[in-house]
């Protein structure tokens, strides 16, 4: 009863800290999708925004292990499955169809 209340608990509270850097790193990403090669971006861009993608990678497993601890495994690969692999093959074969075509 008592881990089943502390998940809920964790599951209810979002870290602030981690938001935080989260938006930092979305704003790196954009603006590096938006570079147009002026002095001060070719020193920003490597400098400054190469943490983001690494970030996003170590966030992930943090919180794939959160998923793992509050449900199962067979849940988790399950939906894994249906929100990831499904529509991957789904538009392989959309993709694979329109360049048969052209």
């Amino acid at each position: 009863m008592r881990r089943d209340c502390t998940l809920m608990i964790m599951k209810a509270q979002r870290n602030q800290k981690i938001e935080i850097i989260s938006f930092m790193a979305m704003l790196c990403v954009v603006w590096w999708h938006c570079y147009c090669g002026s002095q001060v971006e070719r020193w920003f861009i490597p400098g400054v925004c190469v943490w983001s993608v690494p970030w996003f990678f170590f966030l992930s497993g943090v919180l794939f292990r959160r998923t793992l601890d509050t449900k199962g495994r067979g849940e988790v690969v399950a939906s894994k499955v249906h929100s990831l692999l499904i529509p991957y093959i789904l538009w392989c074969a959309i993709g694979a169809v329109l360049t048969s075509f052209v």
